[in-house]
């Protein structure tokens, strides 16, 4: 990919998964100079907004004459229409998935969303509601997911990246997205040693309000007082509190997936498919 971008289309997508790096890597290219994307990481065009047409996408970008224009929806991955529709609308674009061990992606995606206080689920009900295993396990299949992408797109435009080497060595990371993209890898961004859309402590808003009504109530005091016992302020969930059995079977499921996938990238997986 040389020069400006043609026919006004947006030559480059990151499709996830969610909680693999991609926050940081769309905060990273944003202050690249040949580089432009949407004031946030999460367009959806391609699986959500697809109806609303090629104008509507269009006008998350305020320009078209940088060498990339990034679209970088993370939940790309997850929808099987996205391949075709990005190759009908342009054959020549460049795909990047970004690789996590599928478990620890798996648990800290619930957790993003658990902490938010959106459901009551437990990581060890994944089993027990197909919805859950489709938004946590499923998209870590990468081996599934990429061969959907090369039914449209010959390898050379698809770019496999792992998270780890991201926590091991952001710069030379960060560089391969740039050498993928053909645009100058000596960049250096803000972001380079920082953790973005990391993992956190429970932050819900219901709770803050059901605390507030309480307080207004006889005994108050006392509920103030044992308050941060029923809800500590610093709660969270770890992966150390799933159970045995569950992340077994987790790894028992992703096991063919993971050894199609050492197959295509040369990579040993092994880690990934250790037992507890």
């Amino acid at each position: 990919m040389s020069g400006k971008k043609s026919m006004n289309k947006i030559n480059t997508f990151h499709i996830g998964p969610q909680k693999s790096g991609t926050t940081w890597l769309y905060s990273a290219l944003i202050e690249h100079e040949d580089v432009i994307s949407s004031p946030k990481d999460s367009i959806h065009y391609m699986n959500i907004f697809y109806h609303k047409g090629e104008g509507w996408f269009h006008r998350h970008f305020k320009s078209f004459d940088k060498k990339v224009i990034l679209d970088p929806t993370p939940s790309y991955i997850r929808h099987e229409s996205v391949p075709g529709r990005i190759y009908k609308y342009n054959p020549k674009a460049k795909i990047m998935l970004t690789a996590r061990n599928p478990l620890e992606r798996a648990f800290s995606h619930y957790w993003h969303e658990k902490k938010k206080d959106r459901f009551n689920f437990t990581f060890d009900e994944i089993f027990k509601n197909y919805d859950l295993f489709t938004n946590w396990i499923e998209p870590g299949m990468y081996a599934m997911h990429y061969n959907r992408f090369l039914e449209f797109f010959p390898k050379e435009q698809i770019k496999i990246l792992f998270f780890e080497d991201l926590n091991d060595n952001p710069k030379r990371f960060l560089e391969e997205v740039c050498e993928f993209c053909e645009i100058n890898s000596s960049f250096m961004p803000s972001v380079i040693d920082r953790k973005i859309n990391k993992a956190g402590a429970f932050k819900s808003n219901k709770k803050r309000q059901r605390e507030q009504q309480l307080l207004n109530m006889p005994f108050s005091r006392f509920f103030y007082q044992v308050k941060n016992k029923i809800i500590p302020n610093d709660y969270r969930e770890k992966l150390e509190d799933v159970s045995r059995e569950v992340k077994n079977e987790v790894i028992d499921v992703l096991h063919e997936d993971i050894c199609e996938f050492e197959l295509i990238t040369g990579r040993d997986l092994s880690k990934w498919k250790e037992k507890f």
